[in-house]
């Protein structure tokens, strides 16, 4: 069987990558114990032992775990993706142990270093890192993925098939089941989770012959015509795409839809180094909706508020006041949509070929929509509601002109192109003196609503962490899972080292906000008692 070879924007995440940029997702589970009331009946060993037996068990489930890259000699063409049939797990699979007392700062410096490292192109592109000795006798598990061949959505898929429905499995067994439906919107603006679970046989891998190098190069040499066409086709329509994108920023609504490379300057967008710090926290979903419903907005519009908040109270103790509103990157998923990347305001969008674990595609199906954060504004419910009419704004440029414009560009380009851009960006460090495309990106991926398990372990807890990119030193990434909004930050270290500031502030920010909604929901309250109030008898046969 041929192989398959990268579509153009999963090339392109691994050309931009450097020795600095990792483009890889990331998540943290965090496991309960065995045994009951604290103590544990099972030892680090045996925990371990039940984590491989899982994810070697389903690997026949999810092929992408099991498929390497073959690049292409000088960057002349698309890498090729083969299946890789005899897996080193040992390579794949490692064991990690905390000192005592095995706090979550030390885990998430143990996590920061597992992150700042790249994945090794010689092999399929992830990992898993079980971390041994947390207090309360629990176990985390750090899996890693490639952006290359999993998006935010595609990745909660992979984790999907590793993991068993309903908690703790009686005897540690093994089962399988998709929790989550991988062609949900990555960000949705009227998404609060994922119901439901889908079934799926595994999906049996055929042997594939692996082309040698003299090989590739004759392969891309002689479909060189072809691939000029693909590419020639696909940059017009990049300008088409572009020119409507620029009309669209021109027309005004500045305040509402920030322009590309408009954002302030902050200290948070600066060249990046390729050491990491993380943290995270964790936020009551059913405040967050409440709060979202009360104020007339969503969930996402929850987040970008809380976000913004989180970042700008930062920056202004660290001596900064920017001078005009922080503007978020919002990644949005595309999968199944052919001209926008949300179906409606509340509706996730059906699942896309390529968004299919299961299947043997691969690919990203993403794009990105700019928000401003309205970061000047002080009165939290004013500065929610200018966050919600942006996004709305956004939406309607992404499912117009935005959702294939990143592919476009990327099928346009033989990777060689922008990973020779972006080894300049990083080695010249170019983003200390260029305006950033925004400030910070910031992901809301839904979850599971029911408690999940791994190797018959209940995972108390899982922590998203997306990758930041030159000029974007911090991403904020939510999860919901099981009734809480899982917060996880990555920072670049030497412009953030202190990214637990941030998700802690996000807690106060969601307490000023519920306040707001709650003024506003007395003010309802009082308003419909007025209407409500008996005429007097002797006003009764009053006209009025």
């Amino acid at each position: 069987m041929a192989p398959d070879r990268l579509g153009g924007l999963d090339a392109a995440f691994l050309a931009i990558e450097t020795k600095a940029m990792h483009l890889h997702v990331a998540a943290v589970l965090i496991l309960e114990p065995a045994g009951v009331g604290g103590s544990t009946a099972s030892t680090p060993e045996q925990v371990y032992a039940r984590i491989r037996e899982a994810v070697v068990s389903r690997l026949d489930r999810v092929p992408v775990l099991r498929r390497r890259l073959v690049e292409v000699p000088l960057g002349l063409g698309r890498p090729f993706i083969v299946d890789h049939l005899d897996v080193d797990l040992d390579a794949h699979l490692r064991r990690a142990a905390l000192p005592q007392p095995g706090t979550t700062a030390q885990l998430q410096r143990v996590v920061a270093d597992i992150v700042s490292r790249p994945l090794d192109r010689s092999r399929p592109l992830w990992d898993l890192v079980v971390v041994e000795g947390l207090d309360d006798h629990r176990t985390a598990v750090v899996v890693r993925l490639h952006h290359a061949i999993a998006d935010g959505i595609a990745g909660i898929g992979v984790l999907t098939e590793l993991l068993d429905p309903g908690g703790a499995v009686p005897g540690g067994s093994v089962r399988g089941a998709a929790l989550v439906d991988p062609g949900a919107a990555l960000v949705d603006p009227g998404a609060e989770g994922v119901e439901g679970a889908r079934q799926e046989e595994p999906r049996p891998l055929a042997p594939q012959r692996v082309p040698d190098g003299p090989e590739v190069l004759r392969g891309v040499l002689d479909d060189v015509i072809g691939e000029v066409a693909r590419s020639a086709r696909a940059a017009v329509r990049g300008i088409r795409e572009t020119r409507a994108l620029v009309v669209r920023y021109r027309d005004g609504e500045s305040d509402l839809l920030p322009r590309p490379f408009d954002a302030p300057r902050t200290s948070v967008n600066r060249a990046i180094s390729p050491d990491r710090e993380v943290a995270w926290a964790e936020l009551p979903m059913a405040v967050i909706r409440r709060t979202g419903v009360a104020l007339g907005g969503t969930v996402n519009d929850v987040v970008l508020t809380l976000a913004g908040g989180a970042l700008h109270g930062y920056l202004v103790d660290r001596g900064e006041v920017p001078d005009r509103s922080l503007v978020a990157m919002v990644p949005v998923s595309t999968a199944g949509s052919g001209v926008g990347p949300m179906a409606s305001e509340s509706e996730s969008e059906s699942s896309g070929a390529d968004a299919v674990i299961g299947a043997r595609s691969v690919g990203n199906r993403v794009t990105g929509m700019l928000v401003s954060l309205a970061t000047g504004v002080e009165d939290p419910e004013d500065r929610f509601r200018l966050v919600r009419d942006g996004t709305r704004r956004a939406k309607l440029v992404c499912r117009e002109v935005g959702s294939a414009w990143l592919e476009s560009w990327a099928d346009a380009l033989v990777p060689g192109a922008p990973a020779a851009v972006a080894r300049a960006l990083s080695d010249l460090r170019l983003f200390d003196r260029f305006p950033p495309l925004c400030n910070v990106v910031v992901s809301n991926v839904p979850g599971a609503e029911e408690p999940v398990a791994l190797g018959g372990l209940r995972v108390a807890a899982m922590y998203p962490l997306g990758p930041i990119s030159e000029g974007i030193g911090l991403n904020i990434t939510v999860l919901s899972y099981a009734g809480t909004l899982h917060v996880g930050v990555q920072s670049c270290r030497a412009l953030v080292p202190d990214p637990g500031e941030v998700a802690s502030r996000m807690a106060g920010e969601l307490d000023m906000l519920t306040e707001a909604a709650g003024r506003i929901q007395l003010r309802q309250e009082r308003s419909r008692n007025t209407h409500s109030r008996s005429v007097p008898w002797w006003h009764r046969d009053v006209a009025v």
